[in-house]
């Protein structure tokens, strides 16, 4: 081989070799560039990452301070902010209410006036059950009874008077005005009679053992019929005679047992067996 032939040999490997060796240097700094921007990456995502969490806890600390101050002006101004929130809620209730229909100002006023007569309006309590005391005449009973007392319940009660009296006939008495051809005789009669005495009231009739006096105190818890009672000592209340009046202008003489002005003249009947008495005439 030729001298000159084999310098050109080597050199061409030395060449190449050289190309060799750049290639490798080269990709070595590609490699290395790579790797530094992943390293600059890594380092900015994990400074973001910081940032982001500093930056998040200065909001929450800064929400809790603003929450704080609220806390804090709505413990002073508690009043005045119930007030400023009535009054918001009242101009949002307005403000949706103007599109629809008013009412008048003065069916407005009203309302509250209403109101306020209701509230002052005293508590009605539970009526009273209402009691009644009827009275009533027992037995040939004289007089006009009471008229009938309207009780409410729990209240007392005064028995009104009994001012009437028991008669019973006791005898009757027959007169005869005009007799002996005395034109147009009138006959008639009156009657004695045995009376008892008022007493107070009872619940049975006819009864001598009054329940109740006059004028007395009860409570009722019903109604209550009473009777007149009486004392059970006896009056007897006589018969008067009448004067009568002669047709004839003859004068009268009184009343006698017998015809004719003849036998027991009387001036009042008190017995219980039936007589007859004649008018006696004087010339």
């Amino acid at each position: 081989m030729k001298k000159g032939t084999f310098k050109k040999i080597v050199a061409m490997v030395l060449i190449g070799v050289c190309m060799l060796a750049i290639t490798a240097c080269d990709s070595n700094q590609e490699t290395k560039s790579k790797n530094s921007k992943q390293n600059n990456n890594v380092e900015e995502k994990v400074d973001k990452t910081k940032i982001g969490e500093v930056s998040e806890e200065n909001e929450s600390k800064k929400d809790s301070n603003l929450q704080d101050e609220r806390n804090d002006s709505q413990n002073r101004g508690g009043k005045s902010s119930k007030t400023n929130s009535k009054k918001e809620s009242t101009k949002k209730e307005n403000n949706k209410g103007s599109t629809s229909e008013q009412p008048s100002t003065n069916e407005n006023k009203k309302q509250p006036e209403i109101e306020e007569s209701k509230a002052n309006d005293p508590i009605k309590e539970p009526e009273k059950k209402k009691y009644t005391i009827t009275y009533k005449k027992s037995t040939h009973t004289n007089g006009n009874v009471p008229s009938v007392q309207i009780i409410n319940e729990g209240e007392t009660a005064t028995l009104a008077k009994n001012s009437t009296i028991q008669k019973s006939v006791l005898g009757t008495a027959y007169f005869l005005y005009c007799y002996n051809g005395c034109n147009g005789g009138n006959d008639f009669y009156l009657n004695s009679y045995k009376v008892h005495k008022p007493n107070g009231w009872s619940k049975t009739i006819n009864s001598n053992n009054c329940e109740y006096s006059s004028g007395q105190d009860i409570s009722l818890n019903g109604n209550l019929v009473l009777y007149a009672c009486y004392l059970k000592e006896e009056e007897v209340e006589g018969a008067t005679f009448p004067t009568p009046t002669n047709p004839n202008g003859m004068k009268f003489g009184g009343w006698y047992t017998g015809p004719d002005c003849s036998r027991t003249k009387l001036n009042e009947y008190q017995g219980s067996q039936p007589m007859t008495f004649y008018a006696c005439w004087e010339q």
